[in-house]
């Protein structure tokens, strides 16, 4: 068998015996359940109330503390399987741009947390009040 065969392999990515589609399933479930999660702490912040508090207060940026799902967890840490609290932030930060506001995150030093910089502090919602 020369390289050539061995990289033809099966092009309908039909298994025979399941791996790859064992493997699909796995990730497409680890992703749903993120998607879910990030939608439940959505929810579980009161993000809503605190921005209508915000606008109410005259504020034009909205600091909600991280529910203690997020909370002193490291970006590169695990979450779910395959996922990273990295990856549930960014779900729900995807939630928060779908409704047409910006959002990111903060360590207890203000800074925007990234993987080298500190821990999940602070949700920062921004853009929310017309231009």
């Amino acid at each position: 068998m020369d390289g050539e065969d061995f990289q033809k392999g099966n092009q309908k990515r039909a298994s025979g015996l399941g791996l790859r589609d064992a493997i699909e399933e796995t990730l497409a479930r680890n992703e749903s359940l993120t998607r879910k999660k990030a939608e439940e702490l959505f929810n579980e912040m009161e993000i809503i109330a605190h921005i209508k508090q915000a606008i109410d207060d005259g504020h034009d940026i909205c600091r909600i503390p991280f529910s203690s799902e997020l909370v002193d967890k490291y970006p590169t840490s695990k979450f779910l399987g395959n996922k990273k609290y990295a990856d549930l932030f960014l779900a729900l930060k995807a939630l928060l741009v779908s409704e047409g506001v910006s959002g990111w995150a903060e360590n207890d030093y203000g800074e925007i947390v990234n993987n080298q910089n500190g821990a999940y502090q602070t949700l920062v919602i921004s853009n929310f009040l017309p231009n």
